[in-house]
């Protein structure tokens, strides 16, 4: 058996060639001692995929290696949390499929992350075998699917994982039980799209809870495959009327094989210095109680998510100056560590970069701290995450919550436990709410907007296309002005991770001005198609595009527009003494 980080070195050797099935991890255990520990004996071995939920290999937590009607196996009983390592990936078509053999009486369980993070792990799957609340079921994408099992022999497991298409399968014994998308959590809600682990669990006690692993395998399916993505236009520029709007399409396509990921935001740059200051928050100022946990000791990063769309009209190109924060009364920890953090947009919902960080130490409860950051961070666009951390320790509750409704208030109740992904947090109780945080900001504040994007994030098959509609629009623009922004878009495509499409908006008449003469009738108007200029000595007209381009010149007082298509135009028609009367004509 050769060590999983070996075989990571082997797929750029994979990509270039065609191989049915490559198999990463073949365990059966027959090298291993009987009585010892499995993770302790693998890592000896050379196999570093296997540890534990805390991971320490030989302690409590670790399985034990037995024999069973003559074949070694895993022995895991209550008390063992014993967890395979898959690599992490986020790409590609996998097998993990193995043996299970529970005694009569018995019960077990697994479940696949998507994240092994001890505490701070994400479940893509939780499947339970004969528990006595749970019965025999998998859960997956918050809905529960039974099946039926063996006692005391040998059945198969498998899951059938297609990162690629987001689609996985679970089998007992050859028999598919079901299909679901694997980027889901075992609760329920989106998570990532990624497999880190398999964990073992005696879920019950020391009386009922037992089983037998064996015959473990990782495969790869079909050849490693990645992304390829093209993003166009490479430039926006449009032009509207005042308090009028448009769309452009941007499209995301992708010629690779693997699932092409993106992020996006438009950037309207920084205001500047100024005096005028914004309060960002999602609270509405008093605690409803703090809100913890009997376990622990845990580390806790609370969060609020602010879209551009959240302070656009706001707060849009001022700096960050402080956050505040409102101590829980309840929260006696000797560890009185908070620490205020930004950071930028991320991949699958999570904060990116971070941009700024400060702590501060203190023992007050039921107060407001404030941290003021030394970087220079400036709300331009981008969805900007703002975080408190800090220890809880076991019956602490030092998060404090405004108690609105269950639900509530989604992009102010994200929460990290142990450095894992962030999720929403709700109270166990019947309310929910927002962080008691407050982002400061300060500066000259500039228009955000004007333009915006119908989804911020999302994934695109091999071989399909997506379109992000950006929308325009003048509303409370200056006429007669030209406005401009970035199009940042972020992908896991590792030859074009970022691209930058400039955005530039004419709000009016720009390089045509309509006069105040109107000697000629022009009707319908707006219309779909044909134009009748009335008028006297009407010698020719020249059609121009809302941006000033000539498009056609034509000498009859009929003018057929349906081959232009929808938008504005004007008409610059020209007598025979060459006087001339600008009118506005819209196409629809």
């Amino acid at each position: 058996m050769k060590r999983l980080s070996l075989l990571f070195a082997m797929f750029a050797f994979l990509a270039g060639n065609v191989f049915a099935q490559t198999v990463l991890i073949d365990d059966d255990m027959e090298a291993y001692t009987v009585g010892n520990k499995i993770a302790a004996e693998a890592q000896a071995a050379g196999n570093d995929y296997w540890t534990t939920w805390s991971n320490a290999p030989g302690g409590a937590e670790d399985g034990v290696v037995a024999e069973l009607a003559g074949t070694k196996c895993g022995h895991m009983t209550y008390g063992n949390d014993q967890v395979l390592l898959l690599g992490g990936m986020e790409s590609s078509h996998y097998e993990v499929e193995l043996d299970m053999y529970v005694p009569t009486g018995k019960d077990a369980y697994n479940n696949l992350l998507h994240i092994f993070n001890g505490s701070g792990s994400q479940w893509a799957t939780e499947v339970y075998f004969n528990h006595s609340t749970n019965g025999t079921k998998i859960q997956v994408g918050g809905v529960d699917h039974t099946f039926t099992f063996p006692f005391d022999t040998w059945f198969t497991v498998k899951y059938d994982i297609d990162l690629d298409s987001d689609v996985a399968t679970f089998f007992v014994d050859g028999t598919e039980i079901v299909t679901w998308q694997f980027s889901l959590q075992a609760s329920g809600g989106a998570g990532q799209r990624k497999l880190d682990a398999i964990d073992f669990y005696p879920p019950s006690s020391a009386a009922v809870s037992e089983y037998y692993v064996d015959n473990i395998k990782l495969t790869l399916i079909g050849g490693v495959s990645v992304p390829h993505l093209a993003i166009a236009p490479d430039a926006v520029e449009e032009t509207v009327e005042e308090d009028d709007a448009t769309t452009v399409d941007i499209t995301i396509a992708n010629t690779g094989t693997a699932m092409g990921d993106w992020h996006a935001w438009v950037d309207f740059g920084e205001g500047g210095a100024g005096s005028q200051t914004a309060e960002l928050k999602y609270h509405d100022g008093e605690a409803y109680s703090g809100i913890g946990s009997s376990g622990g000791p845990y580390t806790r990063e609370m969060a609020i998510r602010l879209p551009g769309s959240a302070y656009g009209s706001s707060a849009m190109g001022m700096k960050v100056t402080k956050m505040k924060f409102l101590t829980s009364a309840q929260y006696t920890s000797a560890d009185n560590t908070y620490v205020f953090r930004i950071y930028g947009e991320g991949f699958y919902n999570q904060p990116g970069e971070k941009l700024a960080e400060t702590s501060i130490t203190s023992s007050a409860l039921g107060t407001w701290l404030e941290a003021t950051f030394t970087e220079d961070v400036y709300m331009t666009g981008q969805t900007m995450w703002a975080t408190v951390g800090l220890m809880q320790n076991a019956g602490e509750y030092p998060l404090t919550m405004d108690g609105g409704e269950y639900g509530e208030e989604a992009d102010g109740n994200w929460l990290s436990t142990q450095g894992g992904s962030f999720d929403h947090c709700y109270s166990a109780g019947s309310f929910g709410g927002a962080w008691l945080i407050t982002v400061e900001c300060q500066g000259s504040l500039i228009p955000g907007s004007w333009a915006s994007l119908s989804a911020i994030e999302g994934s695109v098959a091999g071989g399909a296309t997506e379109t992000v509609v950006l929308t325009l629009n003048s509303i409370g623009l200056n006429n007669n002005s030209t406005y401009e922004a970035t199009l940042f878009v972020r992908t896991n495509d590792e030859d074009l991770e970022e691209v930058q499409i400039p955005v530039t908006l004419h709000v009016g008449e720009v390089g045509v001005i309509e006069t105040s003469a109107n000697a000629f009738k022009v009707y319908p108007n707006p219309t779909t198609g044909m134009i009748t200029v009335e008028g006297e000595n009407i010698n020719a007209i020249a059609i121009y595009s809302a941006a000033g381009q000539l498009i056609n010149v034509v000498r009859d007082n009929k003018v057929d527009m349906s081959a232009f298509g929808a938008g504005v135009y004007f008409f610059n028609i020209i007598d025979n003494a060459n006087n001339t009367t600008i009118q506005r004509v819209v196409v629809k």
